[in-house]
């Protein structure tokens, strides 16, 4: 996914938000109903270089975003486009400002006002980088590393870490709002091959 994002001049997360909406609307699709748009949860990163290296600095931003696309290609022409946009927005120095309010509040308020921001999300994409290099624990490699992020609410919470050269993703459903997991599971292998597919043949054109 790597290779294909950067010959095509994407990013790794492009690839990523762009094969969860493909398997979403594949997964919809499956149960002739039609959506346009989902609403999504993301954490944006506001790491600066000069931050600690154990720091873990981020806005959760809600963004809408088309889901009811002709094909793969499609999405990675449209998806990015949105993702850049609310990565380079000045709205998120604001959010940092109040999240650092939050922090002060009581625990109380905090949920709440937490509760409030992620009402009605349909699904959260969350993006990890890892350790660039081969780790072990206790002396054996670890071979994979996957994170079950909290659905806080949302139906869907698709987790992406990266460790050494390899890619895992974690995904926690929700069963009240998703009971048939397994269509959901094949959609989305099915939405990211078919993604990966049109990243590479995108590359092969540039």
């Amino acid at each position: 996914m790597h290779d294909a994002a950067t010959a095509a001049g994407l990013t790794l997360n492009d690839l990523f938000v762009a094969g969860i909406l493909r398997g979403l609307s594949l997964y919809h699709r499956r149960h002739d109903v039609r959506v346009a748009k989902v609403r999504a949860l993301m954490p944006v990163s506001t790491r600066r270089p000069q931050d600690p290296l154990e720091s873990n600095r981020f806005v959760p931003v809600r963004m809408v975003l088309p889901v009811d696309l002709p094909n793969a290609g499609a999405y990675l022409r449209v998806v990015p486009d949105i993702l850049r946009k609310w990565k380079h927005s000045d709205a998120l120095s604001t959010s940092e400002f109040f999240s650092l309010v939050l922090d002060r509040l009581p625990a109380p308020l905090t949920t709440r006002a937490m509760a409030a921001m992620l009402n009605g999300v349909d699904f959260v994409a969350t993006d990890i980088p890892g350790p660039p290099m081969e780790v072990y624990f206790a002396g054996a490699q670890v071979e994979a590393l996957y994170a079950f992020a909290p659905t806080a609410g949302a139906a869907l919470n698709a987790a992406l870490v990266t460790i050494g050269d390899r890619l895992n993703i974690g995904l926690n459903i929700d069963l009240g709002a998703i009971p048939d997991h397994a269509v959901l599971v094949t959609s989305l292998a099915e939405g990211f091959a078919e993604v990966l597919d049109a990243a590479r043949t995108s590359a092969r054109a540039v």
